[in-house]
């Protein structure tokens, strides 16, 4: 909750600059609804594109649940069970400001999103860095890591990331955490937890790994690339850990 309330006004101040952690992206979002599927062809992905009348949802997070109730073109409503909220399935979009430190300029940078439900192709500065969409055995469990080439980066100036989410059914948005954007350098650093053999007050104010709470992970990504980001992120978020199923040719 602090996290979100510090991040919260990224996604309507184009003023802010993006940190340098692991949970970057994660707050107030811009986010509109696209019901006929006219956002590319009017131009949603572009940086320029006015989005001023736009709501703000949390991400990460489900639309439904944070008050998008909008009935499809010619239907009504659709409640799901037991929820006080209706179901909206197809396209919507979602749309964030903010400024790329100066310090990486010339870096590739990675745009990194562990779920979407359903799929999505997302623009940086208008440009599709990438897309998960029904070629993919189960989009919703795949974890997003786009690649963005630094000719694209607008370093100390104000850059957009756009999303176009399709949802086939049941909740929808942009619901996997941790969501960050940085540069590639700053993931090839190395990062471990601290070591046992330390003064009592030192273990006590930032314990060792085998004496912290484990993260229950239910989609463990196959991707070597993946696998290394999750991690990382973990140990960023204090976590000593994780109990997870593991796939193999088949999940088990």
């Amino acid at each position: 909750v602090v996290v979100l309330g510090l991040l919260s006004g990224l996604g309507c101040c184009s003023g802010v600059v993006l940190p340098g952690t692991m949970d970057n992206l994660q707050g107030s979002w811009l986010f509109k609804t696209d019901p006929y599927e006219t956002g590319e062809k009017d131009g949603w992905q572009l940086p320029q594109y006015n989005d001023k009348s736009w709501r703000n949802l949390i991400v990460p997070g489900y639309w439904e649940s944070q008050g998008i109730t909008d009935p499809r073109p010619g239907e009504s409503l659709k409640p799901l069970n037991g929820a006080p909220f209706s179901d909206y399935d197809g396209v919507a979009w979602y749309r964030l400001h903010f400024i790329v430190p100066k310090s990486w300029a010339g870096q590739e940078l990675i745009f990194s999103i562990p779920s979407i439900d359903d799929m999505d192709r997302t623009y940086f500065n208008g440009k599709l860095i990438g897309k998960t969409e029904a070629e993919t055995g189960n989009p919703v469990i795949s974890v997003r890591n786009y690649r963005i080439k630094p000719s694209l980066v607008k370093a100390g100036k104000e850059n957009v990331l756009a999303i176009r989410v399709f949802d086939g059914g049941g909740p929808g948005g942009i619901c996997g955490s941790p969501a960050f954007l940085l540069p590639i350098s700053a993931l090839n650093k190395p990062m471990k937890l601290p070591t046992e053999n330390r003064p009592l007050a030192e273990r006590f104010a930032n314990p060792p790994a085998k004496t912290r709470i484990l993260k229950i992970i239910h989609s463990w990504p196959n991707e070597a690339e993946s696998q290394d980001m999750l991690i990382r992120s973990l140990i960023t978020s204090g976590f000593g850990g994780v109990v997870c199923n593991v796939s193999f040719n088949d999940y088990l």
